[in-house]
Formats: structure tokens, sequence, C-alpha cells
């Protein structure tokens, strides 16, 4: 089979297309990943053919739009609107019936486009449970939680305006290609915009169960954990062996590889780590807003391979993210989730309702705040504990395999 794998959006949404791809490709078939010139480096170190949709310079635009007002939409333009047309043209010029499949990140409307203007079959990956806006297990979009007294329809409510304005932001320029490759109207987006076939959630059912009102087509699978370390089985440098190797297990605190703008929380983190008597990595791709001349328990590092890293540390500070939360819960260790946008927060719920770890404010928490919060997790047996029982879980699975598997079966029924 030839597979097509559009996969828009920042590291934590490119790696795991990277991580599928690699092994269909093992597998006999052929697989050109479509994604921003950011990764095309990336791609060709996993052995993928590279398409390019979008420059470097758009990508890191968009990461400079993290934090303001119109980060909402700074991302629809990234993730949805700019690819769709060249999405779009790729596919329609390299489907074969028969033998091409499409692989895509749930944004990837130039995909639906083709499945609906010439039959691309089409399998549709998510990422997060909150993609799926359920009102029976409703997303959380802020550091607050929902009071247990909010009936249902209040929720379903919600998410019907949440879809208006993604139908209002998205429906002007989907209409107009629409309209220019001979398509009609299409009034709502959310739910046209996954594969009529399959959607597969790259997460466990433990982590999110399906609720009745996913759609229908949806099974879910695992967390993928790839990353650069997978790649080309790469080793801690010399300077973080020596580090690692000189003291207690040190914690690791990361705003993920799209926040620049976590200089006050690093400075805060950093005090916190004092007050505790613990050791740290720092870890950005932003140098600049790591504080100047770091005590000797702490090192920044600009990228580490977590899949690497992490079982040699003690717990994780972090963003949310989706991947990087997945690597911790593989490691087995606390983690402390400080949230600032998209998933994250509903992320961080979950990781905290099931013991998992906890949840503080990235912008109203304090050094002692933090330095209590990490206290608090690092000395609980029973988040010990559950941490070791859901590592075991995840080493005890294979869900890029079992989705691979998922993807050739369908393959399978469309070259018939």
């Amino acid at each position: 089979m030839k597979f097509i794998m559009v996969a828009i959006g920042s590291h934590g949404d490119v790696y795991p297309f990277l991580g599928i791809g690699a092994v269909l490709k093992k597998r006999g078939h052929t697989v050109t990943v479509l994604a921003n010139s950011y990764f095309e480096n990336a791609t060709n170190q996993a052995g993928l053919d590279f398409y390019s949709i979008g420059s470097a310079d758009e990508y890191l635009d968009m990461i400079g739009k993290s934090g303001e007002p119109d980060m909402r939409r700074a991302i629809c333009d990234y993730l949805f609107i700019r690819p769709m047309k060249p999405v779009f043209d790729y596919c329609a010029s390299h489907y074969i019936k028969g033998e091409t499949v499409a692989v895509c990140n749930i944004s990837s409307l130039g995909t639906r486009l083709a499945n609906e203007k010439f039959g691309l079959p089409m399998i549709s990956i998510n990422l997060t449970p909150m993609m799926f806006m359920s009102s029976y297990d409703p997303p959380l979009f802020s550091i607050q939680e929902y009071p247990v007294w909010v009936p249902r329809w209040a929720f379903s409510i919600a998410i019907y305006t949440a879809h208006r304005v993604f139908d209002r932001d998205l429906c002007p320029s989907l209409n107009r290609l629409r309209k220019e490759i001979g398509l009609p109207p299409q009034r709502r987006v959310l739910g046209w915009m996954l594969s009529p076939y399959k959607v597969i959630g790259l997460f466990p059912e433990w982590f999110a169960k399906p609720q009745p009102d996913w759609p229908a087509q949806v099974e879910l699978t695992g967390f993928p954990l790839f990353d650069e370390g997978h790649m080309h089985n790469s080793v801690l440098s010399p300077e973080l062996e020596q580090f690692l190797s000189g003291g207690d297990a040190p914690i690791v605190i990361t705003p993920g590889t799209t926040n620049y703008k976590y200089s006050s929380f690093f400075e805060k983190a950093v005090e916190a780590t004092s007050k505790l008597g613990v050791r740290a990595i720092l870890v950005s791709k932003f140098q600049e807003q790591i504080p100047r001349n770091l005590p000797a328990h702490v090192r920044f590092f600009e990228y580490l391979p977590f899949s690497n890293l992490l079982s040699r540390t003690s717990a994780v500070v972090h963003h949310g993210g989706i991947g990087t939360l997945a690597q911790i819960l593989k490691a087995g260790i606390p983690q402390l989730i400080a949230p600032w946008g998209i998933d994250q927060f509903d992320n961080g719920a979950r990781i905290k309702a099931l013991g998992l770890g906890g949840v503080i404010s990235s912008k109203r928490c304090t050094a002692k705040s933090l330095a209590d919060a990490i206290y608090v997790l690092m000395n609980s047996p029973e988040v010990h504990e559950r941490c070791k029982e859901i590592s075991c879980k995840i080493n005890a699975s294979d869900p890029i395999h079992d989705t691979c598997r998922i993807i050739e079966a369908f393959g399978k029924t469309v070259s018939t």
C-alpha cells in the first residue's frame, strides 16, 4: 500500500506519525509524510519520504502567538486553513484507487475534501480525548474543575457553542475551496472533518473511556511513545550523564516545545527546587527564557529524548502535552502539570483523577506553592504505587504496532 500521512502541528502532533510511518515502512509499505518544513530533518531521520506543507517560518510564527489573545486564530490558521489546499492538491495528484490510503490528524481538512471529492480512503488520528468533545465526559478548558451539580445539557450547550465558533472560523475558507473544486457548501466542520470510516484514538481506554456521543467509528489503541530517542538510538550526552550520576535523581521541568513565554515559571521552579533541596533539569527550545546563573543543582538542556531520560529522574513538572505526559507515565514517576492552553487543562484533570499527579496554575503559582505541590507528589506512597501500576500497563502494550495493524486491515478492505 501507499500511505499518505498528514501530520500538521507541533512535535507532539508530528512524532506519532513518524513512529507509525516507520513501522509501516518496515512492513513493506510506501510512506510519505506531509508536514511543515520544520520537521523535514526528523522525517528523514525516521527513514520516511517527506513533502513540505508550509515553511518553518510559518511554524515559528505560530509558536510566537502562544499565550497571546489571537492564539486561537493563529492555531486555526496554521493547523486547518493554510494546509488545506496544498494537502488537497497533493492527495488529488497522488491518489491511486485501490493502492492509496491517507492517514491524517483530525485537523486535515484537505484530506477530508479529497475523500469527499475522489473517494480517497482515509483514517483520522486523534491524539487527545478533548477533541471528541463529549457532553458525558466534558473537556476541561481551564484550571478550575466543573462543579458536580452541572447538568449534562449545560455541557451540550457549551459544546454546541464551541462547534459554532469553529464553524465561524473555518467555514469561509473551507467553502471557498469547496466551491473551487465543485463541492457544495459545508455548514458544520468538526463532525464532518473526521474520517467516515475509521478514527483511531492514540490513547488507552483507562485514560479516557469511550462515551455514547463519540463517533461510532472510533477505535482506541494507546500512547504512541515515539521521540528522537527511537530514531537514531541516541545516547545521553556526557554532560548529562555526569549530572545524573552526581547525586539523587533530579526532577525535570519543561514547558514543551512550543511555549517560549515560561520565563517567570522557570524562575519560580528554580527557587522551588532550592527550597526543596532537590536537583533539577530544565528543558526548553528557547534558552532566552532560562534564568541566568543557574545554581549548581540545576542544569539546562535545549532538548532531551524523554524515552531515554525519564526512568532516571524522580518527577516531572510540565505543561500537560499528551506526548510528554505519556512518556512520564511509561517511566512510572509522578507529574505536576502547569497547563497554559489547548488540551492541557483536560489532560491535567485526567492525570489528577487517576491519582498519577497534580495540577497547578502556571500563571498564579508561587515558588512556595510549586515547592509544596512537588513535595506532596514526591512523598506520596499512593501516587508512586499508582504510577508503577500504570507504567506496567504501558510497558506491556505496543500501541504503534496495534495502530499499524488497524491501518493495514483498513487498507486491505479498500484494495479489494
